[in-house]
């Protein structure tokens, strides 16, 4: 493991993947294992394999925050934002006051206006932003409201 990690952060991601898919085969109900080997696959350019070895570390650990908030990650570098709100509403739930979230919910809301078809009326961008704000209001605690900038403050509004 601590070979994995040296790789890593020395940012040879394809050595970290190696060593960490070897402990994963090697330590199957180790979440840590399958989540490090998640990290290393994503940096190093592999999110279908990033994907699983997040898949692999909830299915030991359900409750893997740092899971649930980087398979978030590798699915809206997929563009798969309602995925990545899942994954997020998950960790959400888990631990309200994590501080990725929010941030993370920023990037899916973005990424899912972008998907709206653009009009230049304002009751349009009005209707979106209310149907974002009902999906998430309840997902960012009051206590980090204030710390919250950008679509994700207005939300906390809407």
């Amino acid at each position: 493991f601590a070979d994995g990690e040296a790789a890593y952060k020395a940012r040879n991601y394809a050595e970290a993947v190696r060593i960490f898919a070897r402990y994963a085969d090697e330590h199957p109900k180790n979440a840590w294992g399958h989540f490090m080997l998640g990290l290393s696959a994503w940096k190093s350019g592999d999110p279908e394999g990033a994907e699983e070895a997040f898949g692999e570390t909830l299915a030991i650990d359900p409750k893997h925050v740092k899971s649930l908030v980087n398979l978030s990650r590798v699915l809206l570098d997929q563009h798969r934002a309602d995925e990545a709100l899942d994954s997020l509403t998950k960790a959400a739930e888990i631990d309200p006051e994590s501080k990725d979230v929010p941030r993370l919910l920023g990037r899916t809301y973005a990424a899912t206006i972008s998907r709206e078809p653009f009009t230049p009326s304002s009751v349009n961008r009005k209707e979106i932003f209310r149907r974002w704000a009902a999906r998430i209001s309840s997902l960012v605690p009051s206590s980090q409201s204030a710390r919250l900038k950008g679509p994700i403050a207005f939300l906390r509004v809407v």
